[in-house]
């Protein structure tokens, strides 16, 4: 069974966080809640395809960074949903602690 519990961003323990690189914040928390049974882990997604881009005023920014990735593309929202939802899941049940990279090897 798994044990989820959601927490503000206005709790204690995350705003301690703030400023921190996520890989710090992610690790720092994640060991600080482990025996609570609460996993904390951060996803770190590369250039994927979404409006992010155009609102920044670079709508062309993954076709052209692409062949920096050694994939040789850009990633789609849903494999970042994947892997988010990888993590939320039982199979990562023993998962804390980690930064997962969507970045397709960058």
């Amino acid at each position: 069974m798994a044990v989820r519990e959601e927490r503000s961003l206005t709790s204690p323990r995350v705003r301690r966080g703030q400023g921190r690189p996520a890989s710090t914040s992610t690790i720092g928390l994640a060991k600080e809640v482990a025996e609570e049974g609460i996993r904390v882990n951060a996803v770190r997604p590369g250039f994927i395809y979404t409006d992010l881009h155009a609102k920044a005023g670079e709508p062309k920014r993954v076709e052209r960074v692409k062949t920096s990735v050694p994939m040789q593309r850009g990633g789609q929202p849903e494999e970042v949903a994947v892997a988010i939802l990888w993590l939320l899941s039982n199979e990562a049940s023993y998962v804390t602690g980690a930064i997962l990279d969507v970045t397709g090897g960058r």
